[in-house]
């Protein structure tokens, strides 16, 4: 089990090739090859986590699963900070059964193709999602702003929110403002 307080930004990119070869200039080391992630966020049936800014997500990707509490640390800054409690399962399925008994259900689910990479302390993902291409950077305040810094980025380009919250942001752009439930590629799976 994994449990902290996790300390990220996102930035947007528009060439994931182009991306992932500025992060091996910039002193990142890959450390997971790209490979494909199914993600479902449970909540109860009136919203409440959500409401809470509150988080439970069941991750499912290269053979294995994951499960994760988010919680707001009640920080506000240009970085998202979040306590985070993080364990691996044996079995996503069954750990799915057993939150929808439990009066949960998915409330949103989204897809995404992730490479991930260390710069010293600092984990590095490349994320492709439906909506776009983002690099991600976890770690303190100070290496974020440094490999931000080396990548051409300053905090004028962080984003703070999540990727459910980008997708609200880009369906309102579009005039559509209902809460989005799914994110998922073309076909329904994998692309």
């Amino acid at each position: 089990m994994n449990a902290g307080v996790e300390i990220e930004i996102k930035l947007a990119v528009t060439d994931r090739d182009d991306a992932a070869r500025r992060l091996v200039e910039a002193g990142a080391e890959m450390v997971e090859a790209r490979s494909f992630e199914d993600n479902w966020l449970f909540d109860h049936p009136d919203g409440r986590l959500k409401e809470r800014r509150v988080m439970v997500r069941l991750r499912k990707g290269s053979g294995r699963a994951r499960l994760t509490l988010k919680e707001p640390t009640g920080e506000e800054s240009a970085y998202k900070v979040r306590r985070e409690v993080e364990t691996a399962v044996d079995d996503g399925e069954a750990v799915r059964a057993l939150l929808e008994a439990i009066g949960l259900h998915v409330a949103y689910r989204y897809q995404k193709y992730r490479a991930t990479y260390r710069a010293g302390d600092l984990l590095v993902t490349l994320d492709e999602v439906p909506i776009g291409t983002y690099i991600e950077l976890e770690g303190s305040p100070d290496a974020i702003d440094r490999f931000a810094a080396r990548l051409g980025f300053s905090r004028d380009h962080y984003i703070n929110v999540s990727y459910r919250q980008l997708q609200r942001l880009k369906m309102q752009e579009s005039g559509q403002h209902e809460e989005p439930v799914v994110m998922i590629f073309a076909g329904g799976s994998r692309r």
